[in-house]
């Protein structure tokens, strides 16, 4: 009899205690950003992170490996402008602005190949013509890349 007894009591114990490793599961899981049982879709990142709206934007900037700063763009004054922090100091100083409105009207600058050189090479590939590859044009001579 006390055998069966102990028996009884053992049984008892193992369901009590998968009762609770169950009630612990199943926290587990309801909890929000507990263990999900199905697969879960995430996202690609955006990159740099970015904030604002309407006029002004903020992104923070690395400007060289150890030092960090922040760029601020108005978009209705065509302005950018960077900060950089100084952490010894534990400071935020202006360090440049430019406005961009001119850029923005700049159709060719400092660019290989010229524009013209371009518009060459797609007339070209476009009118078929057989054993002339793009590369093979004449490029400006002050513009070729290979006799400076």
């Amino acid at each position: 009899m006390a055998q069966s007894r102990r028996n009884k009591s053992l049984v008892v114990a193992l369901y009590v205690n998968a009762a609770i490793l169950f009630a612990i599961l199943a926290v587990i899981v309801a909890r929000p950003g507990g263990v999900s049982l199905t697969p879960s879709a995430f996202a690609a990142p955006l990159g740099q992170p970015i904030a604002g709206g309407g006029t002004l934007y903020l992104m923070p900037a690395q400007f060289s490996p150890n030092t960090f700063g922040a760029y601020v763009m108005d978009i209705d004054k065509q302005t950018l402008v960077a900060y950089q922090f100084y952490p010894g100091e534990k400071q935020l100083r202006f360090v440049a602005a430019r406005r961009f409105s001119h850029d923005l009207r700049m159709t060719e600058f400092n660019t290989i190949p010229p524009v013209e050189d371009v518009k060459k090479m797609i007339e070209a590939q476009d009118a078929g013509i057989r054993g002339q590859q793009p590369d093979k044009i004449q490029l400006k001579p002050q513009d070729d890349p290979d006799k400076k």
